[in-house]
């Protein structure tokens, strides 16, 4: 059991990456936890579920129940939000269903909702039309936070969805001609700098004939912050970011090297042992998104990528 006060002292004091800090929830409070009702948006929950374990982990008894049902309800959501599915990765999703149904409906004693219904079929959405995380209407569903915004900021109370409706339009038109709507993929790019990739100590380990070029501390690709020092996943494999190149075409690459890790089941994260002797030139994807490092209250090294 862990008190609620520590609980929220954990959270607001958590670590969070900056790009994160917009989706932090409101404390917890006794009277939410009570009645099972805590007030969310989406993103807030979905980064309350993504860092829970790194935040109170090392709190939480392994062989607690519940515990083990918020394990696999962590593992349903990493998976649905996979690109790539092959059958074994689909069995195993299904069969994370069908333990989370049944300990929702026997240990907490609840009857399934019609979302838990949509769930069964997820295994054959995957199958027949794709990865879900390309169907669903998360982003749609976050506009609806603009339009509540402009319901208490207006008095007229007479034609609501027309003043609401209006005031979109002006507001959209203002994107338009401030040219804030129409943004390049790369943005917030910053202190260019030329480098000559053949005079690092690694170089032969790139495997590459590219040798001048910019490098960057920092960019925003498509809405995504890659780093200096932020870690992404290639297929199974940790990597550092060592730096980000431009080539003479304004390709980008990520130089990387291979990191020593361990996956740990209790915090559902990476923990990071060291690096390797083992270097990548990786064009950029959005299939990994860049996760910083996180240090747990037990001083282990983690990344989680979500």
């Amino acid at each position: 059991m862990i008190d609620t006060l520590a609980f929220n002292y954990r959270k607001q004091l958590f670590a969070y990456d900056p790009s994160h800090v917009k989706g932090l929830s409101n404390p917890l409070t006794k009277a939410q936890i009570k009645t099972n009702n805590i007030k969310m948006n989406a993103y807030e929950m979905k980064l309350f579920l993504n860092t829970i374990l790194l935040m109170n982990g090392d709190l939480i008894d392994e062989f607690d129940s519940v515990y083990k049902f918020l394990i696999t309800f962590i593992k349903i959501v990493d998976i649905v939000m996979y690109e790539e599915f092959s059958d074994d990765i689909l069995n195993e999703l299904r069969a994370l269903i069908v333990d989370h149904h049944t300990f929702y409906t026997t240990g907490f004693k609840e009857k399934l909702k019609p979302k838990h219904h949509f769930m069964v079929h997820y295994v054959n959405c995957i199958k027949e039309l794709g990865p879900l995380k390309f169907l669903w209407c998360f982003r749609f569903e976050g506009k609806h936070a603009e339009f509540k915004k402009y319901a208490n900021n207006i008095t007229s109370r007479k034609n609501i969805p027309l003043t609401l409706a209006t005031k979109y339009c002006f507001q959209f038109c203002s994107y338009l001609f401030g040219n804030s709507f129409f943004q390049n993929d790369l943005v917030d790019c910053k202190n260019f700098s030329p480098i000559d990739l053949s005079k690092l100590e690694f170089y032969q380990n790139l495997c590459t004939k590219f040798t001048i070029g910019n490098e960057v501390l920092s960019m925003r690709y498509k809405g995504v912050l890659y780093e200096k020092n932020y870690y992404v996943k290639s297929k199974n494999t940790v990597l550092l970011i060592l730096k980000i190149f431009f080539d003479l075409h304004n390709e980008i690459f990520l130089i990387c090297q291979e990191c020593k890790t361990s996956f740990s089941e209790k915090f559902q994260s990476h923990e990071v042992l060291g690096t390797n002797n083992a270097y990548y030139l990786k064009k950029i994807d959005l299939k990994s998104v860049p996760s910083k490092l996180y240090t747990l209250n037990d001083g282990k090294k983690v990344v989680r990528f979500f």
